[in-house]
């Protein structure tokens, strides 16, 4: 066997040169092109070569069919747009390499295969890489040379490597703080130890490694505190070179793909299988499908914002650097167990590659580094993902360098901060400095005296010669000085819109404002930036009164939710969208199926949204005529008009005193808050209040 054999790794100049990344235009995931369900399978235990932890025989189970239409409601269509971005290369060409990303956001690469394509020799040398500076810094070397083992970030916050070319069960422990090397206890294994699957078990403090060379139906299990090796449940499928990654709401270990039975007989996969520790079960899942059908020593990385394994790259042939190089794109689903095949998303622009070493940054972006495009080892680096390492707009700061809107080259870092609803200079705030009197108006919010904290848009009018409303008209519709019952008012007739007339008619509230597609409507009241991105929803204050209504007389301009997506008005799209609430404590409510991108809002009082929320609101028939939402229960006005055109009403709560405006977006559907950064647009809202 020659040293060919691999998973990934990269070089280029020399570490600390930093050069340029380029941009290259973003494609989203907006269709399913492949659906199977999980199909029934029996794993039969053998005989473990360890002490059993994990009970008796196991059989794997049937996972359900989802209908059609719910595997549609959990299509990414609200994902960020992913794009194909250009690292810096690493110091030295190298494929089969092991890769992970360390707690404080570096990847570290480990060993592999380097040197001329006929005559490759293994390396233990270790590459440190800092994706936002784009640096590579070389780090102690690894016990012994490995090509194909396999690496993973540990619950502990050391680094496993295991296995390798010839290296059996090896097990060696990495601490980057003080980088140093210690060495395990192996595997009892008498496999050959290249291109185990190994993943880490969170809720059990283990690490699992499945497969690999010469045993591909093995599942050892190493418990990282007493650091003891038990057997478990083998896989349904004996497989070589699968990836795997720990799939937290389902509480499982997934592995995708690689090479199913021996190098003779077997052939590349487009499998998946689902592993529960809790039950020491597995379920066979769904089969990709699509120009790119099985994948062998490609790479990937798990999202777990968008609940999606991004694989690229591999080959269908087993020896190294045999042909074909796949180039394609492909995404896994775990929730829906559903793929999404290469004939939806940009193939590489580098072109075809197998043998990469992988990892995910901080970012959620797969980092693909070096591997064989046909002549040896590479130091090719491209990273898949959102150009968070790259600085998109111009400005001089990357999203990893603090740039919080990289699409709007006046966001920055140490920018001038103006009125316009937006955190200018990314410190964490909105309009600080056009709010001196505190009054939470600030002067892009209509304040026109911002030295009078009882002078406000929408503030009470006293009748004493001063606009405190700031409608630009002086004691229209106002109270008395110091009448709060109308007690004190000219008609002495107790009218109910204090306005002292003679006919007691109501007065009316016209406001125009400006909402940004960046606006969070979960940020309602929070007074800045939300956790889960996007900015704090413009808010207006609302006259006092009971039996209040409010309606949208206009509104208009359009919004994008990412470069790929197309652009809407306030009613959004038509795609259902499902955004949850984005933290235990918000307070607020949000809806229970929201229109597509559609425009938001929420009620609210004086204080700041807490627990409990109130129930949520369904906005599923938003084109109904009257609406009555509750204090901070987001609802959905959309344009502002029912299925006829005509205006709708809303019945403001008593107790508001003020209405937010936004919009719900999220990495995926359904999902948390998130992914406002790509956002364009705004739109212009007329509201009155009577």
């Amino acid at each position: 066997m020659s040293w060919d054999r691999g998973e990934v790794c990269g070089g280029v100049p020399g570490p600390g040169q930093i050069s340029p990344k380029s941009r290259i235009p973003a494609q989203s995931w907006d269709s399913a092109q492949s659906l199977s369900s999980r199909t029934a399978s029996t794993s039969s235990r053998r005989a473990p070569s360890g002490p059993s932890k994990h009970g008796s025989d196991s059989l794997s189970v049937v996972r359900p069919v989802l209908p059609l239409f719910v595997l549609l409601l959990v299509s990414p269509t609200s994902a960020r747009a992913h794009g194909w971005f250009t690292g810096q290369t690493a110091p030295t060409g190298t494929a089969g390499a092991a890769a992970t990303t360390w707690t404080d956001g570096t990847l570290y690469v480990f060993g592999g295969r380097t040197g001329a394509d006929a005559a490759t020799t293994a390396t233990d040398a270790v590459w440190a890489y800092d994706p936002c500076a784009a640096v590579w810094t070389p780090r102690a070397a690894m016990p012994a040379p490995a090509v194909g083992a396999r690496a993973v970030l540990g619950n502990t916050g050391a680094i496993y490597v295991t296995g390798g070319l010839g290296l059996g069960g090896a097990l060696w422990e990495y601490d980057p703080s003080a980088d140093t090397w210690t060495v395990l206890p192996p595997a009892p294994t008498t496999a050959d130890g290249w291109l185990p699957a190994v993943v880490v078990d969170p809720l059990g403090v283990d690490l699992h490694r499945i497969g690999g060379l010469g045993d591909g139906d093995e599942h050892l299990v190493f418990d990282l505190i007493t650091e003891t090796w038990s057997s478990a449940a083998p896989p349904p499928q004996a497989v070589v070179g699968a990836a795997a990654f720990w799939y937290p709401s389902g509480g499982e270990i997934v592995m995708l793909l690689g090479w199913e039975g021996d190098d003779a007989s077997g052939a590349a996969s487009g499998g998946a299988w689902f592993y529960d520790p809790a039950t020491d079960l597995w379920t066979t899942g769904a089969v990709l499908g699509g120009p790119m059908p099985t994948s062998f020593q490609g790479g990937g990385g798990w999202s777990n914002s968008e609940g999606i394994y991004w694989h690229v790259g591999g080959s269908s042939a087993f020896a190294d650097g045999a042909a074909p190089f796949f180039a394609d794109a492909v995404g896994f689903k775990p929730a829906a167990d559903l793929w999404w095949d290469a004939s939806s998303n940009a193939p590489s622009p580098l072109g075809g590659n197998r043998e990469m070493a992988m990892a995910v940054n901080a970012w959620e972006e797969v980092h693909l580094i070096g591997g064989d495009e046909g002549a040896g080892p590479s130091t090719r680096h491209e990273i898949y993902g959102t150009g968070a390492t790259d600085d998109g707009d111009g400005d001089g700061y990357a999203e990893c360098g603090g740039d919080c809107a990289d699409f709007n080259p006046n966001i920055f870092p140490g920018a001038a901060e103006v009125c316009d609803f937006q955190d200018n200079d990314c410190d964490g705030q909105f309009d600080e400095g056009f709010d001196l009197d505190g009054d939470l108006n600030s002067t892009c919010a209509g304040d026109c005296d911002d030295t009078d904290p009882a002078i406000y848009l929408g503030a009470p009018e006293i009748c004493d010669g001063v606009d405190q409303d700031c409608d630009g008209v002086t004691d229209n519709a106002c109270v008395p000085a110091g009448d709060d019952d109308d007690s004190g008012d000219d008609d002495d007739s107790g009218d109910d819109d204090d306005s002292g007339d003679d006919d007691d008619s109501a007065s009316v509230f016209v406001v125009a404002i400006t909402v940004p597609a960046v606006s969070n409507t979960y940020g309602a009241g929070l007074g800045a930036n939300p956790p889960f991105g996007g900015d704090p929803p413009p808010t207006v204050s609302l006259p006092p009164g009971t039996g209040r209504i409010l309606t949208l007389p206009a509104v208009t301009g359009t919004v994008q939710y990412s470069g790929s997506l197309p652009a809407n008005g306030g009613d959004g799209t038509g795609i259902t969208t499902s955004v949850s609430q984005w933290a235990d404590n918000s307070g607020l409510a949000g809806p229970e199926v929201a229109g597509g991108r559609m425009l938001s809002a929420v009620f609210l009082d004086a204080a700041a949204p807490q627990d409990p929320p109130p129930p949520t609101f369904d906005c599923g028939d938003f084109t109904a005529s009257s609406f009555g939402p509750e204090l901070h229960q987001i609802f959905c006005p959309g344009d502002g008009l029912d299925g006829s055109g005509q205006v709708q009403t809303f019945a403001v709560p008593d107790s508001a005193t003020r209405i937010a405006f936004g919009f719900l977006d999220a990495c995926s559907s359904p999902g948390s808050p998130g992914c406002y950064g790509d956002n364009l647009g705004e739109l212009s809202v007329t509201l009155q209040v009577d």
